[in-house]
């Protein structure tokens, strides 16, 4: 009988793969199904006004430093 403890690697990757966190899968799930693909970007932060007439956002993900609470 194996020893469960002896992994291969493809077997420890794919369970590091299924073990996630929900935020990494929320994120995963909206670049998925496109749900920001239509956004706009100013190319500078600003009021919502700004970016709806800037050009399209190349970003797939975009962050805030520091983030807030």
């Amino acid at each position: 009988m194996a020893n469960p403890k002896n992994k291969t690697a493809a077997q420890q990757k794919k369970q590091e793969a299924a073990v996630s966190n929900f935020i990494r899968q929320v994120v995963d799930e909206d670049l998925r199904n496109g749900k920001y693909a239509g956004r706009k970007w100013a190319g500078r932060p600003g009021l919502r006004a700004d970016h709806e007439a800037g050009d399209p956002d190349p970003a797939k993900i975009r962050t805030r430093f520091p983030p807030e609470p």
